[in-house]
């Protein structure tokens, strides 16, 4: 579809992943360590027991 990784990733991805994990248990912290958006060959999604944060350095 053409999608630019910026919005793509921001839009639907983060949202996404962060809201199924904290369904599961509210205080999951989504750390991204590398990013597509970023020029990586693929995105890296760390999830870990936290204040239920969405984190992107």
């Amino acid at each position: 579809m053409n999608l630019p990784w910026t919005w793509l990733c921001s839009a639907l991805g983060w949202p996404f992943f962060h809201g199924l994990a904290s369904a599961v248990n509210p205080k999951v912290d989504l750390i991204m360590t590398t990013r597509r958006e970023k020029g990586a060959p693929h995105c890296d999604h760390v999830f870990s027991i936290g204040e239920g944060r969405l984190i992107i350095p």
